[in-house]
């Protein structure tokens, strides 16, 4: 009996490993062309090469393009990178933790770390010792004027087109609910001012003073958990607006309403992460996928627009991925690093990771005939196009594909079998695997894994030739 091996379409592992959920870590599903052999393709997920390599330690906090510069808060560092990566220190923050930068209209660069507020001027960094303005917890811009969040639930305004210029009665302060601010974003052309508790919206009435009022009827009861967590995703359909709740769920809003799109599994590594506040997210577009990619201390998930699907993605050696703020600079996605200061540029064309292994693997869902036991006779898997590159590496050059199955619902494994997927000039390449065993009533979790740097995906086919067996 030939019956079909069922990839899924993105990671839901489950509570517990005897669920037999599907798990796809560096892996994102497609739709194929409408004549393809199959709907749906299983890509490996874009390497990173290095960019620009920075010597200042810490974590990519915040970027920003502005016209033929990339600007960038590195650990305490501020630099300002040309398109050929070339790097120059324009000065330091005394702050750690989230950090934001905007642009307004005179080419001003405004950055805010918890507490401390400067300014890029002519690529010149200073400092705003401005006493009209209580230490910012972040900064945006609309209409002309820097909008600051304040911890306390006020927002203050810069004067148009002068980041220099605060008067300390140009504020307001949020009304629906008397909680902390966590962030202030712009979505559109509103602001959104997000609390522990509540959101409140405001748009521009032209008035004098502070330009925002609330919006009428668009207050809501949800809260905000991790300021770095809060994402516009303007490539994505109703540009929505992205973050963790205060009740530790990914919720999307294209209105005033926040939904859910999270999913439990999601919400399990939620809520038991020990730094909530520390959460990241960024968003960027790859052929037509619009990414919302959020990461916990040993955790990364990413969410694709286009298929409303999860997957898992993390860097050799961590849990994690390394991957921080993303940006689109001269055509080029330059991605930051959680774990140094250099920068990179995602490429889908480089299958490693900044010179690590990347490792992409498949977790099918459990193969079963309960409450039957089987007989499994062979396994197959359509590859996508494996070829050698030539290299010295025997690794590269005649890559291989690993495949294992577990009888007991992942808890344990079989011997992983290397399996040749061709060599330089090799093409398409089906994976015929035999003689796997008999399996209790159960069944068995097949998983497809490679880290060659020419091992691109697989085609969401598959097979298993089973005989069923009595219990």
């Amino acid at each position: 009996m030939l019956r079909p091996l069922n990839f899924g379409a993105g990671s839901t592992p489950g509570q517990e490993p005897d669920e037999g959920g599907a798990i796809f870590t560096n892996v994102y599903v497609e739709a194929a062309a409408g004549t393809a052999k199959s709907q749906t393709v299983i890509r490996c997920v874009e390497g990173r090469r290095l960019w620009s390599e920075v010597s200042q330690g810490g974590p990519c906090r915040a970027l920003l393009v502005h016209r033929e510069a990339l600007y960038a808060v590195i650990g305490r560092n501020v630099l300002r990178f040309d398109r050929d990566g070339t790097a120059t220190t324009l000065g330091g923050f005394s702050a750690d933790g989230h950090a934001t930068m905007a642009l307004n209209r005179a080419g001003q660069i405004a950055i805010v770390a918890p507490g401390d507020y400067k300014l890029i001027v002519d690529d010149v960094l200073v400092d705003v010792a401005d006493p009209d303005l209580p230490p910012p917890v972040d900064v945006a811009f609309l209409d002309g004027y820097f909008i600051f969040t304040l911890q306390d639930g006020r927002l203050f305004s810069s004067a148009i087109d002068d980041g220099t210029d605060i008067n300390a009665l140009d504020f307001t302060t949020a009304e629906g609910s008397p909680d902390r601010n966590v962030r202030g974003i712009v979505r559109g052309r509103e602001f959104v001012a997000l609390g522990e508790r509540s959101i409140e919206f405001y748009a521009n009435d032209g008035g004098e003073g502070f330009p925002l009022v609330p919006i009428p009827g668009a207050f809501k009861s949800v809260g905000c958990l991790a300021a770095a967590s809060a994402v516009v995703v303007d490539t994505a359909p109703g540009t929505p607006l992205v973050f963790v709740s205060h009740a530790r769920q990914v919720v999307g809003m294209t209105g005033y309403s926040p939904e859910r799109i999270s999913t439990h599994d999601v919400e399990r590594d939620l809520r038991a992460e020990a730094q909530p506040q520390d959460i990241r997210a960024t968003t960027y577009i790859r052929d037509g996928h619009p990414f919302y990619v959020i990461t916990g201390s040993d955790w990364t998930w990413v969410f694709d627009f286009s298929t409303g699907q999860w997957h898992n993605r993390r860097s050799e050696r961590r849990a994690y991925w390394r991957g921080s703020q993303v940006v689109d600079f001269g055509g080029q996605l330059i991605c930051g690093d959680t774990d140094n200061g250099s920068l990179y540029v995602l490429d889908d064309a480089l299958h490693d990771d900044a010179g690590d292994n990347l490792i992409w693997c498949v977790r099918a869902p459990a193969v079963h005939m309960y409450p039957n036991r089987m007989r499994v006779n062979s396994i197959r898997v359509d590859v996508l196009p494996g070829r050698g590159d030539n290299s010295q590496s025997p690794h590269n050059d005649a890559p291989e594909l690993l495949l294992r199955i577990s009888k007991d619902g992942a808890h344990t494994w079989s011997e992983e079998r290397r399996v040749p997927i061709g060599r330089q000039g090799a093409f398409g390449t089906e994976v015929v695997e035999r003689r796997w065993g008999v399996t209790r009533e159960d069944g068995m979790i097949v998983e497809v894994s490679a880290s060659a740097a020419v091992a691109s995906g697989i085609v969401a086919n598959g097979a298993v030739e089973l005989n069923k067996l009595l219990p």
